[in-house]
């Protein structure tokens, strides 16, 4: 599902259809289309539905100004912003750097444990247990470790993940939301609606939130309604990748780094601690054998030491 398909309902001939498309939009608060909508009402004949256009409009007007936008709700319902806040900034990549360097001065490959260990020290000098953990997962971060074709930017705040929105019958649930006397029977329809994540609910959660008697009915269809919106939004998104797109910009906004195979590295050197490859050290010179004290000191003669720095001064 992406944005415009919330326009379809609004190209049809069915005023009633029309009708709902609009108080989808406006419930949803989808604040890119509000160009198109301005469009619509220019063309739109039915006076309900130019009504239900403006008020829409006016809602999205007021989302911006508020600056809401679909995807800062969808990023924070679904953590995805509190993943980007685990993620390392450079100051935090170059410390792990240098305990890197150090860890791996055994000459020995770790498979990547040093980076961990030193993370986890520091997380630990910092923070205490708490930062033990943290600070081994961010180290994972900073090999680029994958699971399941994902980079694990930190174990403790993975983003939740959307499901596959389904076409379930919710035919029960809406009689029960349009028929039923009982607020606090409608408001658990909506509730089992949720469970369905199934996208044609939200024409019947938007006419809901537009004309309930219950205040809490009204609020419970915006919350649900929205949420499955970002379900489906988030799925599609996730499914062709543009979701890693959009961590990518949100991360460089919040000042974060993200490890990338991809890409130029001005220093090579600099990070060559992410290949599991061992370090090329350079042995330390043997230290000389003890002397032997029955043995005695070779004769050196003092001219020629004074011939020997002679030499060293610059001459005039």
């Amino acid at each position: 599902m992406r944005p415009d398909d919330l326009l379809n309902g609004l190209r049809t001939n069915n005023p009633e259809t029309r009708l709902r498309a609009a108080w989808t939009i406006g419930m949803l608060e989808e604040t890119l289309l509000l160009d198109q909508l301005a469009l619509f009402y220019v063309d739109e004949t039915d006076r309900q539905v130019k009504r239900a256009i403006s008020e829409a409009e006016q809602r999205l007007r007021l989302a911006i100004s508020r600056h809401y936008t679909t995807l800062d709700g969808l990023c924070q319902h679904f953590k995805i912003d509190r993943e980007i806040e685990a993620m390392m900034t450079a100051k935090e990549a170059d410390i792990i750097r240098m305990m890197e360097v150090n860890l791996n001065k055994g000459n020995k490959p770790n498979n990547g444990l040093g980076s961990v260990a030193a993370a986890a020290a520091i997380g630990g000098m910092m923070m205490g247990t708490s930062g033990v953990l943290a600070g081994a997962s961010t180290a994972m971060s900073a090999r680029n470790i994958h699971v399941n074709d994902r980079p694990l930017y930190n174990a403790l705040a993975n983003r939740d993940m959307p499901v596959p929105p389904t076409n379930r019958d919710i035919s029960l649930q809406l009689k029960i939301l349009k028929t039923s006397p009982d607020p606090k029977a409608r408001q658990q329809a909506i509730f089992d609606i949720i469970g369905s994540q199934n996208p044609a609910a939200l024409p019947y959660l938007a006419e809901a939130f537009y004309n309930d008697t219950d205040m809490q009915v009204r609020e419970t269809a915006e919350k649900v309604g929205k949420r499955i919106y970002w379900n489906a939004l988030y799925y599609t998104m996730e499914q062709d990748g543009s979701i890693i797109e959009v961590m990518r910009q949100r991360a460089l906004a919040a000042g974060k780094l993200i490890p990338q195979q991809d890409d130029q590295i001005a220093d090579e050197s600099s990070l060559a601690f992410m290949d599991d490859t061992p370090a090329v050290i350079t042995p330390p010179k043997q230290p000389l054998p003890p002397r032997d004290p029955k043995k005695p000191l070779p004769k050196i003669k003092l001219s020629k030491l004074l011939e020997k720095e002679q030499r060293k001064q610059p001459k005039s």
